[in-house]
């Protein structure tokens, strides 16, 4: 009954201005003696009290932002600070009976929003280059970021009820967008990296919706390549393209500074010059690459002939020609050495082929400087040519199991020139033939200086095996059984390797 009364009077006391304490004792009680119960809901009514005054101030009064000067020496301390994710950010929380037309918060804080029930959490309008954070606990919406700016925040309750909430969101100091902006530019300038990097990250915590960053990031790609850290030149290239609609000036900046990044001469650098040649001087690069001397691919034929078709360069043209005359396409290689105007090569292409004839019209054209080593090349060839048929010759007596007319013809080829002749494998021919004649002392003697002439380990292989089985039939055990083990030892999966360990077995059995 006490109570019934007590609330009653508190009532009254509300509908007539009275203060809790007069309510109370208009209700037959003095004050003194009033129970403990009605002395702690009095204290809570008082706290509810200030606490919406607390709320009434808090909306007349805006967060500060001092203004300060920043300058090289302070700007790297500034961005540290005002960027700072150490994990003890301050949490704002605004009173349940605010009703003002948006919040507040510094960068780095956490803003706390009472909400009720809320079930989803969307942001609607944020500044282009901000990151955020926002998350539902209880019947409160959290929401972080480090980036000045106004934020709208949707906020759906589990009805589907929507409810949008500004936020702006500023840094605890205030400085000016130019300050800032011209730090980078005079860094920039001077190549400054350590005074550059923190002055763009600011500027980008400051003012992410300025036109300006793009300019900012094309100057730390320049920056990057200037001071030779290509893979950091890349990812800020790589940032412009996934951040802006480039303009096609602004593209082909990008594929300019991009190209200065990539190791010159590499596969990497040749295939974007290749993808990219339409834009700048690329084209004009690669070929200027293809002119060094490198070896071409047929991508590469195909862009120089395209270039001969529009200059009619001789240097391109030599260039073609040689890639045939290796290729060994001899139709094509002198199309283009003849463009070229190097006979030179003609004529030696000429003598590869034995069209003397040809070589003969050709030589005239030639600088007569030249003609004397071509001439004495000539008659090297024709010398070869002469060595050439008598060897054939000898061969088809061979063949033929006329090992002493085969003889005669080997013979004449040595004389006419031993040297040419040994290279062609002459020694091997007579020491062949002299093996199917029984003359193994003159075999052996021919076959061992095979190794000696020719640079064909088969050919020395096969004299190394006749050489053994010359000493064999001559019967000198030792020298033979030394031959067949060494085509053993050098040559164990071969054939004659086979052969030999025939021959090992049966002389170590005698």
């Amino acid at each position: 009954m006490k109570k019934i009364i007590l609330l009653i009077g508190l009532i009254y006391a509300s509908l007539i201005n009275l203060t809790p304490e007069r309510a109370y004792s208009m209700s037959g009680k003095r004050m003194e003696e009033r129970p403990k119960e009605a002395s702690e809901g009095l204290d809570r009514l008082r706290e509810k009290e200030a606490a919406e005054k607390e709320a009434e101030e808090y909306v007349v009064k805006p967060l500060e932002q001092p203004d300060i000067i920043v300058n090289e020496e302070n700007i790297g301390g500034l961005y540290r600070e005002l960027s700072d994710r150490d994990g003890t950010a301050l949490v704002r929380r605004y009173p349940e009976s605010y009703t003002g037309d948006y919040y507040e918060a510094y960068t780095g804080e956490i803003l706390g929003i009472n909400a009720m029930n809320p079930a989803k959490v969307r942001l609607i309008k944020y500044p282009y280059m901000s990151e955020n954070e926002t998350f539902i606990k209880e019947n409160v919406v959290f929401f972080e970021t480090y980036y000045q700016g106004d934020y709208l925040i949707e906020v759906e309750d589990k009805s589907e009820n929507k409810r949008v909430v500004e936020v702006r969101v500023k840094h605890k100091y205030n400085f000016t967008e130019k300050q800032n902006y011209d730090i980078i530019l005079n860094s920039y300038r001077a190549k400054n990296i350590e005074v550059f990097l923190p002055a763009k990250e600011l500027f980008i915590l400051s003012y992410p919706n300025s036109f300006a960053i793009r300019d900012i990031y094309f100057m730390e790609a320049e920056l990057y390549i200037a001071l030779k850290k290509y893979g950091k030149a890349r990812e800020s290239i790589h940032r412009i393209r996934g951040e802006y609609k480039l303009t096609a000036a602004e593209d082909e900046k990008l594929i300019l500074l991009e190209e200065k990044t990539l190791e010159k001469g590499s596969r990497v650098w040749k295939n974007y010059l290749y993808k990219n040649r339409k834009t700048g001087d690329l084209k004009k690069k690669l070929l200027t690459y293809l002119h060094t001397g490198v070896k071409l691919e047929k991508r590469d034929l195909e862009l120089l002939k395209g270039e001969y078709r529009r200059t009619h360069s001789k240097k391109t043209a030599q260039i073609i020609g040689d890639y045939y005359a290796e290729a060994g396409d001899r139709g094509e290689a002198l199309r283009y050495l003849a463009y070229a105007g190097d006979y030179e090569k003609i004529c030696r292409i000429y003598l590869k082929s034995r069209e003397i004839e040809l070589f003969d019209k050709t030589l005239s054209k030639v600088d007569r400087s030249r003609q004397g080593a071509l001439t004495a090349e000539k008659k090297k060839i024709l010398k070869t040519i002469e060595v050439e048929r008598e060897l054939e010759l000898g061969r088809i007596r061979f063949e033929s199991n006329n090992y002493q007319e085969a003889i005669l013809f080997f013979d004449r080829a040595k004389r006419r020139n031993p040297e040419i002749s040994e290279k062609l494998g002459v020694e091997l021919d007579l020491g062949m033939s002299y093996y199917n004649l029984f003359d193994y002392e003159k075999a052996v003697e021919h076959l061992l200086r095979v190794e000696e002439t020719t640079k064909d380990s088969y050919k020395g292989l096969e004299a190394d095996y006749y050489v053994a089985m010359s000493y064999y039939r001559g019967e000198n055990r030792e020298e033979s059984l030394k031959y067949f083990q060494k085509i053993v030892e050098d040559y164990p999966e071969t054939s004659w390797a086979k052969k030999s360990m025939i021959y090992i077995i049966r002389l170590r059995k005698e």
